[in-house]
């Protein structure tokens, strides 16, 4: 009997859509901006350093969450907990790496609210990624048997 809780839907990012116009699109876009910015970040090296992580950052997540989703859509469990310790990593320095370029301009109070959000972030998506298993779930990746 199926389970009434679980979705058989498949989000559209995961339905093998990379051939899709719109991922495409969003390929492009994506590397004009980045070379936009590095024009515009030349003459500065700590803009240039800030904009080559950010952008070397957001790709690797990007990769690492289309292969997550890739594995989900096939059922394959082994390795996920990989991507997903990549996932978090690479989320979290991308929230810590704002939330300093951020810092360097607020006042202190903001300051620290900033780094406050970044540390809850980190800490609940470690949760969310690493430690949380759905009820009912017996896999390492969580889902049914």
């Amino acid at each position: 009997m199926p389970n009434p809780h679980e979705s058989t839907h498949v989000p559209p990012a995961a339905a093998g859509s990379s051939s899709s116009v719109a991922v495409k699109a969003n390929v492009v876009i994506f590397c004009v901006n980045a070379v936009a910015t590095t024009y515009n970040a030349w003459g500065d090296s700590q803009n240039m350093a800030f904009a080559v992580f950010a952008y070397a950052f957001l790709l690797g997540l990007l990769v690492c969450v289309r292969v997550l989703e890739k594995r989900g859509q096939a059922k394959e469990g082994a390795g996920s907990r990989g991507i997903k310790v990549a996932v978090w990593a690479l989320a979290t320095m991308l929230n810590a790496g704002f939330a300093w370029r951020a810092a360097k301009m607020l006042p202190f109070v903001f300051a620290a609210a900033a780094w406050a959000l970044v540390a809850v972030f980190s800490l609940g998506s470690f949760w969310a990624l690493l430690l949380y298993r759905p009820v009912g779930s017996t896999k390492e990746d969580g889902t049914h048997m």
